[in-house]
């Protein structure tokens, strides 16, 4: 009789059936939400890893490494993005062997800041081993007011090496301004003393520089005077000569090599 309304039973009415009690069977529970597990402490998400610490900057090159080392260096010691961005890489020493070494300067406006500099020694491996020198912080100009002419400066510059006054008419430019340092040379005529000794033909040179004071930087010129006695005796020395009228000499320095075995 069983057997009867089995086979009585019409087939789609079982496959109904099976198919209904498959989805129950598979289908989440109601009202239950699938959590993901939580990691456990220390070993961050399975699905998710942590992300990766940022790379160091690029050293492609010692260009690049004497650069990244300036900012590391300007940030330690916090100093403003303009004085970064006022440097310029002026040199760079590799001889293929041995330590790399690189040179900064300062410049604003195109001008050099007088004695502002940073030399940087690198390995082969491209490793800052030291640094010297400094950035100057402020680099804003008082006055943007350079004289139109070196030779004033230049008057001052010959009148403290060999104590002769010497009309700036009287200096003629020699040859033209350098591309590189940014010099102009010039020839100093004979010059006659108030005892009547007089000097040889002499030369000077001179650039536009930026002189570092606490409220900024001062316009002025650096001087070179090459100058003797016509009788012997011969004097090298530099100045920086304030570019205001009458100009203040800011900085002095004897470039006089003494005779070997002479003491100064």
């Amino acid at each position: 009789m069983t057997t009867d309304v089995y086979m009585r039973t019409p087939p789609f009415f079982l496959l109904g059936i099976a198919v209904s009690g498959c989805l129950a069977a598979c289908a989440d529970p109601p009202n239950q939400v699938k959590r993901t597990p939580e990691p456990m402490a220390g070993q961050g998400n399975a699905s998710t890893p942590d992300p990766a610490p940022p790379d160091p900057p690029q050293q492609r090159t010692p260009t690049d490494a004497a650069w990244n080392a300036l900012r590391e260096m300007a940030k330690a010691k916090g100093l403003d993005p303009e004085v970064v961005a006022s440097a310029s890489l002026r040199a760079l020493q590799d001889s293929g062997g041995g330590p790399i070494i690189a040179q900064f300067e300062q410049r604003v406006d195109g001008i050099e800041v007088f004695r502002s500099q940073v030399s940087i020694l690198l390995t082969r491996g491209l490793k800052t081993v030291s640094m010297t020198g400094a950035l100057v912080k402020e680099v804003r100009p008082t006055s943007r007011d350079f004289a139109a002419d070196a030779r004033p400066a230049i008057a001052v510059a010959v009148k403290e090496t060999v104590a002769i006054a010497v009309d700036p008419a009287r200096l003629s430019p020699a040859g033209k301004p350098e591309q590189d340092g940014g010099y102009q040379g010039f020839d100093i005529p004979v010059l006659k003393a108030a005892g009547g000794k007089r000097t040889a033909p002499g030369s000077a040179r001179a650039k536009r520089v930026w002189f570092v004071q606490p409220g900024g930087l001062l316009p002025a010129y650096y001087v070179e005077v090459n100058l003797g006695f016509a009788d012997g005796g011969a004097e090298a020395r530099s100045f920086v000569i304030a570019s205001s009228s009458p100009g203040a000499v800011l900085f002095r320095n004897n470039l006089t090599t003494p005779p070997v075995g002479s003491r100064r």
